[in-house]
């Protein structure tokens, strides 16, 4: 008994323990997979911040089914997505997976998606059955700018427009934008006609049929950005000058592209004066004056920095030749521009004869990050398949960055920051081109390089520079920013400190986000030009770009778009050669080889250069066979012998020998007066020598050649 007390006493003291201890035990988690596990499966997925209109895309490091499955709906249980999302998922080919939600997704959420790989891949280990990643959609905001009072193409209407644009932060509905506004005048509703931009993010609106009286009016608009999920509610009252009074009404300064002052009046201008000496400066700038109904643009010669009088001469006048009541005088403020860089030229091949210059401009900054990233030679079928030359989307698939460098832009202390200046960058101090390269150059910069005055007080700081080259992190598998136009390499940046409305003031943070520019460089002296007949026949013609002169010798490997050689050529004396393809081969892009120098030229109907500028009226071939009639001359009297002849072109041997040619010809009234039948020469040119009787009518003959 007292044995089997003992026992129960331990039980009972054991447990405690175990009680005891538990409070202070923490479970270990399983470690989650590290980036380079994930890379054996996931090369890419959505991330970052997108539009409520983005498709969400998971791109695999492999093949995950078949041909036949591309197109096709995939297993609804492969992902999973949190907050639920009604859609479809389709394989758009063997490695990419796009989900599209049949909504748009509500704005400013943070969504998880979990994809579950052992729904596709046999016997993975049970770490890496799952991959989870995440994503936030936009936030809508919405921003008002009144343009002012505008006039109908036809003057004589005494009704105005009411001119405005809404810029909103994310895509937005045209249907629901048009809810935003409501718009009177003394009580009565106006019409809005509304214009929306291609990407959804500007839009243009119009109050119709604005009453103008002999007293100052009021136009109410009254805004609600509940429509578009925007935090936006506003009245604003519009005053409407008075009829017949003639006025400055406002004035605008510009900065960019041109620097500008765009001065609205209240009534149109009159057309036939001229407004140079009306309108100056105190330092008598040369001035560039454009006039638009009721707008005068006032561009200055030279980019003006600082404080001006610009002089409005009351001699101006308006449509109906009254002139203003008094000179005006304006103080314009052109202000420092706003950080920001641009490119100069176009293009992606750049002749390696001086060395390889990159261009580019900036304005307000001490300082430019320049990035750098590869595309292999042997990934740019690849990267082709998606991109033009000069493309950006999924670089972390066919490319890798290579160096990334601070550069000082003011190396000597004489740089005026305010105005636009020109720099060229080696690029051969950065990088060893390698041949077939492609190279994509991104030009960025910080809010710490800025040169613009905040709180009137210089940037004087100290500028923490970078140079880093290749580093293995970067072979880990990049995220698609398609709210971003795609890019694949992007820059740190907070998003959460980002705030919308500050967008265009250069003393916040979020001004400096996604100001990047880029450009694609090819380091060739090798140019191409194909030319792709109805008959499958195919022209390539490549020049030396350093010389001007057609390359000899050029070997063109024509690929299809499985990236399978199907036709190799080499260009003769004149740069030219020439090959027949079959209905069921389609090259899809051309590259040239001539010892190190590499060329490439995508193919194909989408890539053809567009015809719209050009007149290409003509005749078609038809079944191979192209011919032309000529005569000696354009005009014969009656009596004369007319020698008409007939030039065929058969170059695929189409006819048979002694094919026969008939050849007609009709006069005026449409009676035939001539008609004969010969064999098709061995030249190609048969000749009519057709005598007329001087008692024959004159007019316009018809002649007609069959074949």
């Amino acid at each position: 008994m007292k044995k089997r007390l003992l026992i129960i006493a331990l039980a009972i003291i054991v447990l405690a323990l175990i009680g005891f201890l538990s409070h202070f035990y923490v479970a270990v988690p399983k470690a989650a997979p590290t980036q380079q596990e994930i890379n054996i499966y996931i090369s890419a997925h959505t991330t970052g911040v997108i539009s409520t209109r983005s498709s969400i895309r998971v791109v695999f490091a492999s093949n995950m089914v078949g041909p036949e499955k591309v197109g096709q709906e995939a297993d609804p249980k492969l992902l999973r997505i949190k907050p639920a999302v009604s859609g479809v998922a389709t394989w758009l080919n063997e490695k990419t997976l796009e989900f599209k939600p049949n909504e748009p997704l509500p704005g400013d959420k943070v969504f998880q998606v979990n994809v579950f790989l052992s729904r596709l891949v046999k016997d993975i280990s049970k770490q890496h059955e799952k991959f989870t990643f995440s994503f936030q959609t936009a936030r809508q905001a919405m921003e008002v700018k009144i343009s002012g009072i505008e006039f109908y193409d036809d003057i004589s209407i005494q009704e105005r427009r009411l001119a405005g644009k809404v810029i909103t932060a994310d895509f937005a509905d045209g249907d629901k934008i048009k809810k935003t506004l409501k718009a009177s005048q003394n009580g009565k509703k106006l019409d809005v006609t509304w214009e929306g931009s291609y990407d959804g993010l500007t839009h243009f609106f119009w109050v119709e049929k604005v009453i103008q009286t002999d007293d100052t009016g009021v136009v109410k608009l009254t805004w609600s950005g509940k429509h578009i999920d925007a935090d936006y509610d506003e009245t604003i009252n519009f005053e409407v000058p008075p009829k017949g009074v003639f006025n400055m009404e406002s004035y605008e300064v510009i900065h960019s592209p041109e620097q500008c002052v765009e001065i609205r009046f209240t009534e149109p201008l009159d057309p036939s004066q001229s407004l140079n000496g009306l309108i100056w400066t105190d330092n008598e700038t040369a001035l560039n004056i454009i006039v638009e109904k009721n707008i005068a643009k006032v561009f200055p010669a030279t980019r003006l920095t600082g404080e001006y009088n610009l002089y409005l001469s009351d001699g101006i006048r308006n449509i109906n030749r009254k002139k203003l009541e008094a000179s005006i005088v304006l103080t314009i403020n052109f202000t420092v521009q706003n950080p920001e860089v641009k490119l100069i030229g176009q293009g992606v091949i750049m002749p390696t004869s001086e060395g390889i210059l990159f261009p580019f401009q900036s304005v307000s900054l001490r300082a430019v990050d320049v990035t750098i990233i590869r595309i292999f030679e042997q990934n740019i079928a690849q990267f082709l398949q998606m991109n033009a030359l000069d493309g950006q989307h999924e670089l972390a698939r066919v490319g890798r960055q290579i160096v990334k460098k601070t550069i000082l832009l003011d190396q000597n202390g004489r740089l005026d920051y305010s105005t636009w200046n020109t720099h060229y960058l080696d690029l051969s101090e950065l990088i060893k081109a390698e041949p077939g390269a492609i190279y994509q150059v991104i030009i960025d910069f910080k809010r710490e390089y800025s040169a613009y005055i905040c709180n009137g007080q210089a940037n004087n700081d100290p500028i923490n520079t970078i140079n880093e080259t290749y580093n293995p992190q970067d072979d880990t598998p990049r995220s698609y920013y398609y709210y971003d136009d795609d890019y694949d390499y992007d820059y740190d940046y907070d998003y959460g400190y980002y705030d919308w409305y500050e967008r265009d003031n250069p003393c916040h943070n979020s001004y400096y986000y996604n100001r990047s520019v880029r450009r694609n460089v090819i380091a060739s002296d090798l140019g191409i030009i194909a030319k792709w007949g109805t008959d499958g026949s195919m022209l390539v013609a490549v020049t030396n770009l350093s010389t001007a002169r057609p390359a000899s010798g050029v070997t063109i490997d024509l690929l299809n778009y499985q990236q399978q050689v199907i036709r190799t050529l080499t260009t003769d004396n004149d740069g030219l050669a020439t090959t027949n393809l079959s209905e069921h081969e389609k090259p899809f892009l051309a590259i040239a080889k001539s010892g190190k120098q590499r060329g490439y030229l995508k193919l194909g109907t989408g890539s053809s250069l567009p015809l719209s500028a050009f007149d290409v009226s003509g005749v078609a071939v038809r079944e191979g066979l192209k011919g032309f009639i000529y005569g000696d001359r354009g005009v014969w009297r009656p009596g004369d012998t007319l020698f008409v002849s007939f030039i065929l072109e058969d170059k695929g041997k189409t006819l048979p020998a002694n094919h026969p040619i008939t050849f007609e010809l009709t006069n005026p009234n449409g009676q035939l007066v001539y008609r004969k039948v010969t064999t098709n020469p061995s030249g190609g040119i048969s000749a009519f020598p057709i005598a007329t009787d001087s008692e024959d009518i004159t007019g316009t003959y018809t002649a007609r050649v069959k074949v």
